[in-house]
């Protein structure tokens, strides 16, 4: 998917028209042939949603990306983002614009759905490049092994959600057992190169995730206050500094 200067000066000059309603309203739209083509939004509630018309999805094709907006809205999808864009099996991009009630909230765009890759150089994005996008990144870079993804909320463990306890088993992932004594120069032998650990951090359930690289390293993309923060980049620790948050330890076949 390749979204040129041309196309994203018209997603956004339609995003801010559309937020500059009273009240805002999501705009949406699709990228056909490489150009961006405004749609009406269907949907009875639009400052909430969006509903596209299937006729439009039929006249233009190839669709590359259904396209909508966050007027004022968090950069990152929701959980119901997700859902629609696994059943669409395309690429989504959400375009974010300020709106007369939150002025201040900087212009951005991103995307995704697409095969998943292990970028060093992303800021941090939930349900994007947040701890598990990193762990599918790594899979499918490493391994040849595409992940599936799961919809979730921002700061979904603070509600009834347990994401990774109630998925590492659809997702092929099977617990194994580590002694506590792992160290930085001397890792437990029953840990392998791109097993995966499970971490509880200030929740009652585990709400982080990393892969063991080997040589007493971990790899993690850790969040921060916002969901959205592009400072805030993946990094290689010692899995000696971990061990006090880690509850589980999982392997995957592929690299087993």
């Amino acid at each position: 998917m390749n979204i040129t200067p041309a196309a994203q000066h018209a997603m956004f000059r339609h995003a801010r028209d559309m937020a500059a309603k009273t009240p805002p309203e999501e705009s949406v739209g699709i990228l056909s042939d490489g150009q961006y083509i405004a749609c009406p939004n269907l949907s009875v509630y639009p400052e909430k949603s969006f509903r596209l018309g299937r006729d439009i999805l039929a006249q233009h094709q190839p669709v590359e990306a259904i396209i909508h907006s966050h007027p004022g809205g968090n950069a990152c999808p929701s959980s119901h983002d997700m859902r629609q864009q696994i059943a669409s099996h395309i690429p989504w991009v959400v375009v974010v614009v300020p709106t007369a009630g939150k002025p201040d909230i900087p212009e951005c765009w991103f995307s995704w759905g697409h095969p998943p890759q292990l970028d060093m150089l992303v800021g941090y994005r939930h349900g994007v490049t947040d701890c598990y996008g990193l762990i599918r990144g790594w899979f499918s870079d490493k391994a040849g092994v595409i992940l599936p993804d799961y919809p979730r909320e921002w700061e979904w463990w603070h509600g009834k959600e347990n994401l990774y306890l109630d998925h590492f088993a659809d997702a092929g992932f099977a617990p194994i057992s580590a002694t506590p004594e792992m160290s930085a120069t001397s890792p437990s032998s029953a840990i392998r190169r791109g097993d995966v650990f499970l971490a509880a951090i200030r929740s009652p359930v585990p709400n982080h995730a990393g892969i063991y690289i080997g040589h007493g390293l971990i790899l993690h993309h850790l969040a921060g206050a916002r969901s959205a923060d592009p400072s805030r980049l993946p990094r290689k620790e010692p899995v000696e500094r971990w061990k006090r948050f880690i509850t589980t330890w999982l392997r995957h076949p592929e690299t087993g």
